[in-house]
């Protein structure tokens, strides 16, 4: 079943043919292009003499360019989600898991099948932007001005997008698609709340949002958006290989634990090296902006690290989740049937020790020669184990999470992230806003200087991560203790469901 040659790709052929075939995907190229002669040449004889040619090319171009991103992003995610949807609605699915394609080639043939259209218009418009740049003037000499630069970084974006949409396709059965979450990001970016996360920053930092038709004039760096596009394609690379194997079984997973280890290296290096070589973005947006007002620069980076930590512990999650998915289902295996003789996975325990040192290597490693920049006089910090605190409470707060993990996917594989999400809330969010929510309700009054939190605040390691990332004082000890017996009693309820007796109706 998966020894077809990826090239041999019927699906692609399938998706093209249910969207209307090269004929009518011709037919709506060409009158699209005749839409957009047509409109030009009516602007123009109509503004006449208060526009110029080179005035009418250079607004042309800016809306064609518009126009393509929203094609691109929106109706190229949204057509990949309804081929995926009706393949599963018609059972069609089933069909195409029975033949020869491999899981890479099926994917492929979402990609290049249920976008034609958007292929299409994206030629008509990669053509009409060239003719409107020979109007204007744009020369090859302008290398970061080149329209076919911009059609090459905004294809290389929505080709990750297109990948992240055919994985949640996939995943859900159609159900969901990515188009919210493009939107919300989109937005974001434009009003620089995506900055507080340099490493999301950095890889959209190829979307031309400010000048479209000169990205010098922008403000651009060519290295960030080299680096950019580096991003995108492993990223690309790392999503097709999990929507491949989620296109074989809908019981599988689509990470692996090695391919989800090798999925929070690259974000951690992602994320590290837009922190130290990247760490203020050239669109800062009106939310990026009245934070460059309001703070510092330090205290800027302090909060951009700590989101970076925090975005990496969630990232590990899903590292953890895939190690305590496998353990769990090889155990009830084994419950299930005497002669199973497999050798058994890896332990999931595992799984918190090698997220933490792959986290915490690439912080040391990438962002050690800036992090006094941050933390000032830090080997009498490292002595004292104030900063050591970061990684402990890190390393227990995945602990804990594996716990919970195992003892969902044990009870019920629909549970685990149920149970996850509660203890993220319970354990995270909730014992920071109620230590806040105290300050307010007892001291209403700001009052000057260093506020001691409680134990509230450290007893989360969210909280634990500002106290000292921020320098405040707080029982970081007893927080730290607290957090110690979560994870023990996360891992006990992990054993305790893995040494349950056994059923009657397994034992005949």
């Amino acid at each position: 079943m998966l020894t077809e040659p990826v090239i041999l790709n019927p699906l692609g052929w399938v998706q093209s043919r249910l969207v209307g075939g090269p004929r009518r995907i011709a037919g709506i190229a060409a009158v699209y292009a005749a839409a957009i002669l047509g409109f030009s040449v009516l602007i123009y004889r109509a503004a006449q003499p208060d526009i110029t040619l080179t005035t009418l090319a250079q607004g042309a171009m800016t809306l064609i360019v518009i126009a393509q991103i929203g094609i691109l992003f929106l109706v190229g995610t949204a057509a990949i989600r309804k081929a995926v949807h009706r393949d599963f609605t018609s059972d069609m699915i089933t069909s195409h898991r029975l033949t020869a394609m491999s899981g890479y080639a099926a994917v492929i043939g979402y990609l290049t099948g249920a976008t034609s259209q958007v292929i299409a218009l994206t030629i008509v418009n990669w053509i009409a932007v060239n003719i409107f740049a020979f109007i204007v003037g744009i020369g090859p000499s302008q290398a970061l001005a080149a329209p076919t630069l911009i059609f090459i970084l905004l294809a290389v974006l929505a080709l990750l997008c297109w990948m992240l949409a055919v994985l949640v396709a996939l995943a859900t059965r159609g159900k969901m698609g990515v188009n919210g979450l493009l939107i919300i990001l989109g937005v974001a970016a434009n009003l620089g709340a995506v900055t507080v996360l340099p490493g999301l920053d950095l890889i959209l930092r190829s979307l031309p949002l400010g000048n479209l038709t000169n990205f010098a004039a922008a403000g651009l760096d060519s290295a960030a958006v080299a680096v950019a596009l580096l991003a995108q394609v492993l990223l690309t690379l790392m999503l097709f290989m999990a929507a491949a194997r989620k296109f074989v079984r809908d019981d599988v997973p689509a990470f692996t634990p090695a391919m989800a280890y090798v999925l929070l290296a690259l974000c951690s290096l992602i994320g590290c090296v837009a922190l130290r070589f990247w760490p203020e973005s050239s669109r800062s947006g009106p939310i990026g902006g009245a934070m460059a007002a309001a703070f510092g620069l330090d205290f800027q980076w302090a909060m951009k690290l700590f989101f970076t930590l925090l975005a990496l512990s969630l990232i590990a999650c899903m590292a953890i989740a895939a190690a305590a998915r496998r353990s769990g289902a090889d155990d009830i295996r084994r419950i299930k049937d005497d002669g199973f003789a497999n050798p058994p996975p890896r332990s999931y325990l595992e799984a918190p020790i090698v997220v933490t040192l792959i986290v915490f290597f690439t912080i040391v490693a990438v962002l050690s020669p800036v992090l006094d920049r941050l933390i000032a006089d830090v080997p009498q910090k490292v002595i004292n184990g104030r900063l050591l605190a970061i990684p402990v409470s890190f390393i227990l707060a995945m602990f804990s999470a594996a716990g919970m993990m195992y003892f969902g996917f044990r009870a019920s594989p629909g549970s685990a992230w149920v149970a996850v999400v509660l203890y993220l809330v319970l354990g995270w969010v909730m014992p920071p806003m109620a230590d806040l929510a105290w300050e307010a309700m007892s001291d209403p009054i700001a009052v000057g200087g260093i506020v001691e939190r409680t134990v509230l605040f450290s007893m989360s390691p969210v909280g634990t991560w500002l106290i000292v990332i921020r320098d405040v004082e707080a029982p970081l000890a007893a927080g730290l203790a607290v957090q110690t017996a979560v994870a023990i009693f996360c891992l006990w309820l992990a054993y305790r469901s893995a040494h349950r007796p056994r059923p009657a109706h397994a034992a005949a």
